[in-house]
């Protein structure tokens, strides 16, 4: 019998700085300069006030996202059959500060959760190069900062947004698959996996006007992901 623990802490911080601007020959009065020459043209931002940063601008805020993590492993076996079992928690952190204005919901957030994640493996040796594996692990899949941080960068078509309300997603995962080592590094692998997955994150339009809507990551309901594969080396 073989037993393993151990744990992890990260700690990830961010501070993102957003400006746009263009830059143009207009003179005070409105009017395009004379060109002469490339060094002696005076450029002016357009409009003048681009010069200064935007205090209400939500693409400038301060981001942080901590996990601290713990983990048992054991492993047993038992003739040809080999069981590896184990738990993992993980809790995590999310939080940011925004420059959003102070009337617009969703300026600040911070939100804290915790997951339980066990998995199960097993290896039946159907002889010294073929082995038989079947297992199951739950996971997760945290929204990055651009998914929770309610920024938003405008395109030529739309506006991408975060969204401050977004869930991380959860998993529960079945894999099968045969091995053959025939000699040196020859292999050959085939398996078959099926993935349950709740509250995926995907990018749909939101309304955000009558006329016009906002690209945002969603959570939407559950998803099933399932194949297989083949790998001959």
């Amino acid at each position: 019998l073989e037993i393993m623990g151990g744990g992890l802490e990260r700690f990830k911080t961010r501070n993102n700085v957003y400006t746009a601007y263009e830059l143009g020959t207009l003179t005070a009065g409105g009017n395009y300069e004379t060109y002469t020459s490339i060094d002696k043209a005076v450029f002016n931002f357009t409009p003048a006030t681009n010069a200064y940063a935007n205090p209400n601008d939500p693409n400038n805020y301060t981001a942080k996202e901590n996990i601290t993590a713990f983990y048992a492993q054991g492993k047993y076996n038992i003739g040809r059959l080999q069981l590896l079992g184990g738990v993992r928690n993980e809790l995590t952190l999310q939080e940011y500060h925004s420059q959003l204005t102070v009337y617009a919901a969703g300026r600040d957030g911070k939100i804290t959760y915790s997951d339980l994640l066990p998995s199960m493996h097993f290896k039946y040796a159907l002889s010294e190069k073929q082995n038989v594996r079947l297992s199951y692990y739950k996971a997760i899949s945290r929204p990055n900062y651009f998914e929770f941080v309610p920024t938003e960068i405008s395109g030529d078509v739309f506006t991408e947004a975060g969204n401050y309300k977004i869930k991380h997603t959860k998993a529960d995962n079945y894999d099968l698959r045969y091995e053959m080592f025939s000699q040196g590094n020859n292999q050959l692998l085939a398996g078959a996996f099926y993935k349950k997955i709740y509250d995926p994150i995907e990018y749909g339009f939101v309304p955000v006007t009558v006329s016009s809507s906002n690209v945002i990551p969603q959570n939407y309901g559950t998803a099933t992901n399932y194949g297989f594969e083949f790998v001959v080396t």
